[in-house]
């Protein structure tokens, strides 16, 4: 989806549309906002130091950058259905080498998590 580009707020120049990259693990990604408190993910009671994320809740920034002055103004837009859908698949597919019963066994929380 398009959206309009924004005029810079301190000086009312041209905005250039960009974003932010995570780079983890080799994978470069668009850095999103996420609604909500921040959880880390437990297996077997245990800290994972990774957190646990609502894919419904997942924002993709888009960041504006002025063209004279450099201020930037960052902007989380809300997933199209389908994309979000799709994000949502990716996730939740069976490990290669695994069985859709293996993958359903790894997904589901520990006695722990559900008190």
């Amino acid at each position: 989806m398009s959206h309009s580009v924004p005029s810079c707020p301190k000086c009312r120049q041209p905005m250039q549309t960009g974003f932010l990259v995570d780079r983890s693990y080799g994978a470069n990604v668009q850095s999103t906002w996420i609604a909500g408190e921040a959880h880390t993910a437990k297996i077997f009671g245990m800290s994972t130091g990774s957190l646990t994320i609502d894919e419904k809740q997942v924002h993709p920034m888009t960041c504006y950058r002025c063209t004279v002055c450099n201020y930037l103004e960052f902007y989380a837009y809300p997933l199209q259905a389908e994309e979000a859908e799709e994000a949502e698949t990716m996730l939740l597919r069976p490990a290669q080498g695994t069985s859709p019963i293996q993958s359903q066994q790894l997904l589901r929380g520990s006695s722990a998590d559900e008190d």
